[in-house]
Order: structure tokens, then sequence, then C-alpha cells
């Protein structure tokens, strides 16, 4: 990809949290998005990651934690 000029790779994270990607029924673990965003930037991409914030069940507290 990035010899085609692809300079940057989103990926739907969704949330840094097992627990609230459960909740989401996201089939995705964190370690497979670890993997994803070492995998871009090994091969020279900028990785970006899009979440949701405020999920129903998520507290204020949890905001910035995993």
């Amino acid at each position: 990809m990035r010899h085609a000029g692809c300079t940057t790779v989103w990926f739907g994270v969704e949330s840094g949290s097992e627990k609230i990607l459960g909740e989401m029924n996201k089939k995705i673990k964190l370690n497979q998005t670890r993997f994803a965003f070492k995998t871009a930037h090994d091969l020279g991409l900028m990785a970006v990651a899009s979440a949701v914030i405020g999920f129903p069940g998520k507290l204020k507290r949890q905001l910035g934690k995993p």
C-alpha cells in the first residue's frame, strides 16, 4: 500500500476497553488492534484510531482508561 502512495490507514478501534468492546459485540481483542497498529507503523504507514466516546454503560471515570 505504501508503494502505491497510501500514507495513512484508519482503524475503527471503537474502544480501548475489552469490557466495552464485549458489550458492543465487537469480535476483536485489544492485542489484535495493537498488532494492526504495529504492522502499519512497520510498513511506514501512519495509523489513526476512530473511537466511540460515551457508549451507553461507560462511566465518565472510565474515559481514557482501558
